[in-house]
């Protein structure tokens, strides 16, 4: 797990992982945004994250929390599967942001994924 601390971690070519970028993202990040063209991920958790940059994202991703998209940002996962995990997590817009989009050609979205509404179904009778 990465504790991005409210900074900005760059996963394209100009940041931290240099040429060619980050390549697969299988960990967690967490509390921060993230720029960059690409998102690759297996089995990946973002964390009170904010997209904060339009780019593509292929693979399994988890939130936990809300997915947080920054002003103009396009985030296109296209065909992925997406895990949302708790029962108020949201698609939202970051602060001062006023439009963004959410692009998707397929896959399957699953909500509350871990049934985090405090109570477990009760067996038949």
């Amino acid at each position: 797990m990465l504790d991005l601390v409210g900074t900005t971690l760059d996963m394209g070519n100009a940041g931290l992982f240099g040429a060619g970028g980050l390549g697969t993202l299988s960990g967690t990040l967490k509390n921060g945004t993230i720029t960059g063209t690409k998102l690759t991920a297996s089995n990946a958790t973002l964390n009170n994250i904010t997209i904060g940059s339009s780019m593509t994202e292929s693979g399994s991703l988890t939130f936990t929390n809300n997915l947080i998209l920054a002003d103009g940002v396009n985030f296109n996962t296209g065909s992925s599967t997406l895990y949302f995990n708790g029962a108020a997590a949201n698609i939202s817009l970051d602060a001062g942001a006023t439009a963004a989009t959410l692009t998707r050609t397929g896959g399957t979205v699953y909500a509350n994924n871990i049934n985090n509404a405090g109570s477990s179904p009760s067996p038949a009778a």
